[in-house]
Parts: structure tokens; C-alpha cells; sequence
């Protein structure tokens, strides 16, 4: 990289339920207001968690990153415990189901 060559920030997204408080939290970047909304509206389907919506839209998501929020989202809602991040293209989740 040159040395005045400027890198854009990793594009973040994250969804964590919170059994004890009975919270899903959003947080991280999205592409834009119709994305944000299918996020927020994928956290709350079938679900009687409170929702914690602290998502920001920014220029610079990877091809596909809406898709797969708003499954990661749906994910963790289903879990008693549930966490999904995405990274870029990298995603991870984990769950407890009970």
C-alpha cells in the first residue's frame, strides 16, 4: 500500500440476543435506509425480544452483506443466546438453543 493510499474500514454488522435483559442489539453499518429497514424488520419477525437498533448507514458494503444480515439476524433471534457478525465477506455465529 502506498503511503498516502487511504483504506476504507472494515463494513461491520452484528446481532446479539441477550436472554437475561430479553434484547436482540444491532450495531455496525449498513448500505443504506431500505437495507437498515429489512434488518430491523428480519430482527423482530416472530420474536417478542426487544429490539436495540443502533445500526448506521455507510457507503462501502460488500455485494451480498444485506442478505446475509438480515439471516444472521434472524439466526440469532431464534436462539435462546445468539450472536452473528459479519466482516466484510467473513461471517461467524454462535447460538444457544434451549
Amino acid at each position: 500500500m502506498a503511503a498516502n493510499e487511504i483504506k476504507a474500514p472494515p463494513y461491520i454488522f452484528q446481532a446479539y440476543k441477550d436472554p437475561v435483559a430479553v434484547t436482540l442489539t444491532l450495531t455496525g453499518y449498513v448500505p443504506d435506509n431500505n437495507a437498515h429497514a429489512a434488518l430491523v424488520a428480519a430482527a423482530g419477525r416472530n420474536s417478542s425480544t426487544k429490539g436495540v437498533d443502533n445500526i448506521k448507514a455507510s457507503l462501502g458494503a460488500p455485494s451480498g452483506f444485506a442478505k446475509r444480515g438480515g439471516a444472521g439476524a434472524g439466526r440469532a433471534v431464534a436462539a435462546f443466546h445468539g450472536y452473528f457478525g459479519s466482516v466484510d465477506r467473513e461471517v461467524s455465529s454462535r447460538a444457544s438453543l434451549l
